[in-house]
């Protein structure tokens, strides 16, 4: 039975796009049904021009350029779509991290829903495949929605690495959390915990936001950009975001944490293991360490910040394609969090 899987990424600059290539070849590199499955780019702007049904080369010389710019580096990877974006003014505080990152998983669903897709599994762009997912046989053959999204679930995710503004299960909720709670009328009790996956803290439910798998029609990541919109004005909220930097980088997973658990049921998430999304980067805190030969996926963030570093117990094609691509995967960050 034929399947419509999307994959989704976002490339926000031109130095970014090297990432996007690198995952997508890494997926053609996995073989098997899943070297079939194309990738949504999503390349969000700033303007205000409005690029439905409007070519690129129509739009404004700035958006043009930066667009344009990142459209080039892509036009070779293989099985690419790109989906250039309005990324609108935000508000009272314009310099929330990942905010364009919650606004193109939002758009990429928007896209498969459009389309009929069955799936969208949203990553980060620094992400790579080892193989591809395995089944509920445990073959990497069988059905991809079967691997994500089992008996009529809606959310698939890995729990987070770390603890961090996480709600601690055995603590009482702060003043973020009830305050997140309370938009949605989610008593504090009634949320699962789970544990995270290297400081091995039980929080409640808190979920990593760069390996989402989702059925489009749901709408839960269109549902997570209206509510971080919301949420992110609201006063005790921002006002903690403003004094505490770590609160405004992870405010996006807080929501999409509250935005899931208010729009589903117990029976609709599955929680993914630590053989998806595997950080490198954090590899060393890993205790015990997961081989990487065993990993499913793996992020990299600042790994590839020393170019010396080795990434042991990769399949001979990937280890190739890293050789290949290595130079161009120190990940730049672009966000500035000055209040």
């Amino acid at each position: 039975m034929h399947e419509s899987i999307d994959l989704g990424t976002m490339v926000a600059t031109s130095d970014t796009a090297p990432h996007a290539i690198f995952l997508a070849e890494s997926i053609k590199a996995c073989g098997g049904r899943w070297a079939e499955a194309g990738i949504n780019i999503l390349l969000p702007f700033t303007g205000e021009e409005s690029i439905e049904n409007t070519p690129t080369e129509s739009l404004s010389a700035g958006t043009r350029d930066s667009v344009g710019d990142r459209m080039a580096l892509l036009r070779n990877a293989p099985a690419v779509r790109t989906y250039p974006f309005p990324l609108r003014a935000e508000g009272p505080w314009p310099n929330f991290p990942f905010r364009d990152m919650v606004h193109a998983a939002a758009e990429a669903e928007r896209i498969s829903a459009a389309s009929g897709s069955q799936m969208l599994l949203w990553l980060d762009v620094d992400s790579f495949f080892l193989r591809a997912p395995t089944s509920a046989g445990g073959t990497e053959e069988g059905s991809l929605m079967e691997s994500f999204l089992p008996n009529g679930a809606m959310f698939a995710a890995r729990p987070v690495d770390k603890c961090l503004i996480g709600s601690r299960a055995d603590d009482p909720v702060d003043g973020f959390w009830a305050g997140l709670y309370a938009h949605f009328g989610l008593a504090p009790d009634d949320v699962p915990a789970f544990r995270t996956v290297l400081d091995r803290i039980s929080v409640r439910s808190y979920w990593n936001a760069g390996f989402l798998a989702v059925r489009p029609e749901a709408g839960l990541l269109r549902a997570w950009a209206e509510n971080f919109e919301i949420l992110s004005k609201r006063g005790p909220i921002l006002t903690q975001c403003r004094t505490s930097a770590r609160h405004a980088l992870f405010l996006h997973q807080a929501v999409l944490a509250v935005t899931v658990l208010s729009r589903t049921k117990a029976s609709q998430r599955r929680l993914l293991d630590a053989r998806y999304a595997q950080p490198l980067h954090l590899r060393e805190e890993s205790s015990p360490r997961v081989p990487t030969r065993d990993a499913i996926s793996c992020r990299y963030d600042t790994f590839f910040h020393d170019p010396d570093v080795l990434v042991p117990d990769l399949p001979e094609t990937l280890a190739k394609l890293l050789d290949v691509n290595r130079t161009s995967l120190d990940l730049p960050w672009h966000y500035d969090m000055t209040p």
